[in-house]
């Protein structure tokens, strides 16, 4: 059990100090000039002590505060603070005490160092967002009014979101989260429980959910069944044996490669814009009248049948490294739909020399009608993969 030891300021050591009517940010000796974005209830500035600045503009615009010590205190009816960084640009905040600060309803402080967050009190809070920092606890269990919760690439072991029954938005990947049920939280629309070493996800009731990411687990089963409202899947890197798809008609992205599919149906998804799903088991992969399909990733199966017939939108094609023959090459060929130059369409077609390849001569033995009508009225680069070429090295098959 973990007990905080009192500073004479307010704080606890380590922390920011309790500043009423305010908030207090620790920084790093190393960078003690931060940018931030203050919004007030009335557009009134908030005053700044710790900094060459004495006061700021209370009306969200970016302000950059030039810190004479690492401790910088803000003061004002603040509903909404932003002192995130960037991927590139860590901010190296190491604590925030926003405790004294009861107007706030939005806080940004992502990309940075942060190891203590005091916001216990903030009953006010909708959106926290403190993603990318060195937290190992997060106390939100009381913040019924939130909507949008982040807190990716942190160290949090458990936190207790079971009364935060209005979220909306939940990103927690990249944690070492000893449980994680969400099922309860029937407004989520976007959640991503990635890289959380998950061997089970049970998520059939949040019907509302549109976007969801839960690549880089372990799971080999994912009822989507219910969730006919998302747009976008991504659940590449698991054990994934099966994955029905056919009832999702709103879906426009899936990326499922990394799996242990052995086939994969999309056909009739008419707002299906792209699909990866590479490195499976797949057999059959029929992607028939996915009208709005542009981009097909199905490099490194099993694939006998790959159906695209009357996909008019399609622009890339990878299918290399399958056991596709003649048959259902012309097939591929016949069924590529006729492209401008200025669409760049492509299809990588085999590795040259590579012992899992046929090694197709397209022009001469393989589908040669329809190899060379996509090629050349079609408007379609065939391309192939050279042996001593780099990865991403594609070249024209001659």
């Amino acid at each position: 059990m973990f007990f905080s030891c009192k500073n004479p300021s307010g704080g606890t050591q380590g922390e920011g100090s309790y500043v009423p009517g305010g908030i207090s940010m620790i920084l790093s000796p190393d960078k003690l000039t931060i940018k931030v974005n203050v919004t007030t209830a009335d557009g009134s500035e908030v005053s700044v002590e710790g900094c060459a600045e004495t006061s700021i503009p209370g009306d969200g615009s970016a302000q950059t505060l030039n810190a004479s010590g690492t401790t910088v205190k803000l003061r004002g009816n603040i509903t909404v603070f932003n002192c995130s960084g960037t991927h590139t640009d860590n901010q190296k905040i190491t604590a925030i005490n926003a405790q004294g600060c009861g107007t706030l309803e939005k806080l940004y402080c992502s990309y940075n160092q942060l190891t203590e967050l005091e916001i216990d009190s903030l009953s006010n809070l909708t959106v926290l967002h403190c993603r990318v920092n060195r937290l190992t606890e997060l106390n939100v269990g009381n913040f019924l009014n939130l909507t949008s919760l982040s807190f990716s690439s942190n160290q949090i072991s458990n936190v207790d979101i079971d009364n935060l029954t209005n979220l909306e938005f939940l990103h927690c990947a990249d944690n070492p989260l000893s449980s994680f049920q969400v099922n309860h939280l029937l407004n989520l629309e976007n959640l991503d429980c990635s890289e959380l070493q998950l061997s089970e996800l049970i998520i059939d009731n949040l019907t509302n959910l549109r976007y969801l990411s839960c690549a880089d687990n372990q799971l080999t089963e994912l009822d989507l069944v219910n969730l006919t409202n998302i747009q976008c899947l991504w659940c590449y890197h698991n054990q994934i044996a099966e994955l029905n798809l056919t009832n999702m008609s709103n879906l426009e992205l899936v990326s499922c490669f990394q799996n242990q599919l052995t086939e994969l149906n999309v056909s009739n998804l008419a707002k299906l814009k792209g699909l990866s799903c590479e490195f499976n088991q797949i057999t059959l992969l029929n992607a028939a009248n996915a009208t709005a399909l542009t981009s097909l990733y199905c490099t490194n199966n099993q694939i006998t049948n790959l159906n695209i017939q009357n996909c008019p939108a399609l622009s890339s094609l990878r299918c290399a490294k399958n056991n596709l023959d003649s048959a259902h090459f012309t097939a591929i060929f016949n069924a590529l739909p006729t492209r401008s130059g200025s669409d760049n369409a492509e299809c990588r077609l085999f590795w040259e020399n590579d012992p899992d390849e046929h090694n197709y001569q397209f022009t001469t033995a393989t589908a040669p009608n329809g190899f060379t009508n996509a090629r050349d009225n079609k408007n379609w680069a065939m391309l192939y993969h050279p042996q001593n070429g780099g990865y991403n090295e594609w070249i024209d098959i001659p």
